[in-house]
């Protein structure tokens, strides 16, 4: 699992937190200027090399197996995304 911690131009303890678990394979992606949201999801999915993504915010929680949980839907090859009590399945062409 590939873990990206984008930090917009964070003035709390976002780097050095993100950087204290580089050891665990965190990679922190800084902008040193706000961007914005939008800009740091784009960068991310840049350097992203998985078959699925997951994204969340700094100030989300989530019960231990949610990831586990979102990512077995995938193994259904007509699931094209899932997002919370939503997927969306590939439409088969006539």
């Amino acid at each position: 699992m590939q873990i990206l911690v984008v930090s917009d131009a964070s003035t709390d303890r976002t780097n050095d937190i993100a950087r204290s678990f580089a050891g665990e394979g965190v990679q922190l992606v800084v902008q040193e200027q706000r961007c914005g949201k939008t800009a740091g999801l784009n960068r991310a999915m840049a350097l992203a090399r998985g078959d699925i993504v997951v994204f969340t915010d700094a100030n989300a929680t989530y019960p231990l197996l949610t990831i586990a949980t979102l990512v077995r839907y995938f193994r259904d090859p007509s699931v094209r995304t899932r997002h919370g009590l939503h997927q969306i399945r590939r439409i088969r062409q006539r």
